[in-house]
């Protein structure tokens, strides 16, 4: 079967780290003529840099993160936090890989809506048109289509922390999140969704939010600020309070209060690439504390230290926390 033609030219996830990487290089605010000449080596030497690059063009154009024709002139220091924020989503749209990253230009491109994806990695933040802030957690698919009658998230897998802004447009229009499980509503809030192998799971840290599963039968049921529960798409769980602590991955944390060892490398393989496992022999002791998800390297040496366990590393993609 012949390969469509948007497929092969699309650059390699290998090709976009690179630019992503050029990126913030040339916008580290230190960036040499060296350097600037080093980066438009790499833009000659292959289409697909070049491709890449108008890709990240393309996205510094729509969020106004960066100017274009990075290599024009020297670039500033960003300035501010929130800027710093910002060159950090779109290192993300770019570097999460080929499909997902033009499937996000040319969604956004056609303005039927915007898709999201991100790999494993330490959780991302993007803020939507409204103003709603969003959390996306490792191995997340959300697709954003607003229209004018409601603000739609479809999360398709992973899980999303959302804060709701109110409607800028004259008419308000509903904030609703769909799983694959039913239909959520907010009323003012803060809220973390998940989706599930087997259903849905929602915790509400402030306002409201109404549940409407996909069978009708099911009913409807409004969860209030402090409550979690899990649904699928014929049934709602009895709530259950909820832990402030369980929305720590939002802020790029994992908790842990004498968790596990096996569900704490569990966790924290969500968040590196490649495969990491826990021994048997050692899956029972317990760990404390709270830890970094953008350095899983630095975790796991304090593994190390903390317990009487190893760190093989057969590569960087192939390590097991074994016995000491």
């Amino acid at each position: 079967m012949p390969v469509p033609a948007a497929v092969a030219r699309r650059p390699s996830p290998q090709v976009l780290d690179q630019a992503a990487d050029w990126l913030v290089r040339l916008t580290a605010g230190d960036a040499t003529d060296a350097d600037r000449e080093a980066w438009r080596r790499w833009l000659a030497a292959d289409p697909a840099h070049a491709r890449a690059w108008e890709g990240i063009e393309a996205l510094t154009q729509k969020f106004g993160v960066v100017p274009p024709r990075v290599g024009l002139a020297a670039l500033d220091r960003p300035q501010s936090l929130a800027r710093r924020r910002a060159l950090e989503k779109l290192v993300l749209l770019v570097s999460v890989g080929g499909a997902g990253w033009f499937g996000y230009r040319h969604l956004a491109a056609d303005a039927d809506g915007t898709l999201l994806h991100t790999g494993k990695e330490a959780p991302r933040e993007v803020s939507l048109a409204d103003g709603t802030r969003v959390v996306l957690d490792a191995g997340t698919r959300l697709e954003v289509a607003f229209d004018a009658t409601q603000r739609l998230l479809v999360l398709g897998e992973g899980r999303v922390l959302v804060e709701t802004a109110t409607d800028p447009a004259a008419r308000h229009r509903p904030f609703v999140v769909a799983t694959r499980d039913g239909r959520l509503t907010a009323l003012g809030t803060r809220f973390s969704v998940r989706q599930c192998s087997q259903g849905s799971r929602l915790a509400v840290y402030d306002g409201a939010v109404e549940i409407r599963p996909r069978d009708p039968a099911a009913g409807v049921q409004v969860l209030q600020a402090g409550q979690r529960t899990r649904f699928d798409a014929g049934s709602i769980a009895p709530a259950r309070p909820v832990d402030e602590q369980m929305a720590a991955w939002a802020s790029g944390m994992l908790f842990a209060d004498r968790m596990p060892l096996d569900a704490f490398v569990e966790q924290l393989a969500r968040y590196r690439h490649g495969w990491l496992r826990c021994d048997p022999a050692v899956a029972g002791l317990r760990i404390s504390g709270a830890f970094p998800l953008d350095d899983t390297d630095r975790v796991l040496a304090a593994l190390a230290d903390a317990l009487p366990v190893r760190i093989d590393s057969l590569t960087r993609y192939w390590v097991t926390v074994g016995p000491r």
